[in-house]
């Protein structure tokens, strides 16, 4: 009888005080044996224990003690009036902070996608006199490209409906276009040696060759050596580079069967692929003074 007496002051005495209101005191004795004194009455360890861990409660929250719901807040036993009502105006104010969330959070997309689209705006206003093909510019992302041909990574396709001519896409790591390759199929009437310029204006080549001077200032190509030793095998590719790198004719040889064909490429890169490009395959010739 004693003892639940003691409990019912215990827990009557607990509201609306924080454990630091409490003279809480442990006497000499381990174990079993520690004896816990609050306000000078003798409690058991876990009610000692209870109310004191109840002043690291800063949350609005229930506690079970004994088959009994205590409700805490900030450190303090309280009625479940007082709950009820401190309940509601928390779950208010987590309302209004996930609105204020969303609203900020809505905010800052909108922000980065007007941002995003400056961007695009100005890097396409830039890209604009980039050397290409049509709308198919180095510099532009794989889904702005989706609007005029479908350039997968890596894969010879066809573009625009146009005969004779496929395309290949090269992307860097976020997807912007790097090189655009076309392949202009075989230089006909060859017979597998490419002859002196201007001997048969028909040669895609040459015709490549004349739009492309047409069009862009050339950096530098093949010599005539260059020409001979393509012909003997000891060069692989004949170059004509222009507009500072960005586009580049290729001559190569293809095997094919038992022989092997001439095999023309245009090559448009970005003004970093250009410039590397530019430098890797500069020609290096001795002069007359070397000697």
């Amino acid at each position: 009888m004693k003892k639940t007496l003691l409990l019912v002051l215990l827990s009557l005495s607990f509201i609306g005080t924080s454990y630091a209101e409490y003279e809480l005191k442990v006497l000499k004795g381990s174990g079993n044996n520690k004896m816990h004194f609050v306000n000078g009455s003798l409690v058991k360890k876990v009610h000692y224990d209870f109310l004191f861990n109840i002043n690291e409660v800063k949350e609005l929250t229930k506690r079970s003690f004994k088959d009994k719901t205590y409700y805490v807040y900030e450190g303090q036993i309280i009625t479940k009036q007082r709950y009820l009502s401190l309940y509601q105006k928390v779950q208010e104010e987590k309302r209004i902070a996930e609105e204020k969330r969303i609203t900020e959070e809505k905010k800052a997309e909108e922000k980065k996608a007007e941002e995003k689209k400056k961007e695009l705006e100005q890097r396409i206003l830039f890209i604009k006199n980039y050397p290409g093909f049509r709308n198919l510019k180095p510099g532009l992302h794989y889904d702005e490209l989706k609007e005029f041909c479908d350039l997968r990574k890596y894969y010879w396709v066809k573009c625009y409906g146009i005969d004779n001519i496929k395309f290949k896409a090269y992307y860097s790591d976020n997807d912007l276009l790097e090189r655009l390759s076309l392949d202009m199929g075989p230089i006909v009437n060859t017979e597998g040696f490419l002859s002196v310029i201007g001997e048969n204006d028909s040669n895609i080549f040459i015709k490549m060759r004349k739009t492309m001077g047409k069009n862009y200032s050339r950096d530098y190509g093949y010599s005539e050596r260059d020409r001979q030793l393509f012909n003997e095998y000891e060069k692989s590719r004949l170059y004509e580079v222009y507009s500072k790198g960005q586009v580049v004719l290729e001559i190569s040889n293809k095997e094919k069967d038992w022989s092997s064909d001439l095999w023309l490429y245009i090559h448009y890169l970005d003004p970093s692929k250009a410039e590397t490009f530019l430098n890797d395959n500069r020609p290096v010739r001795a002069s007359d003074d070397d000697f």
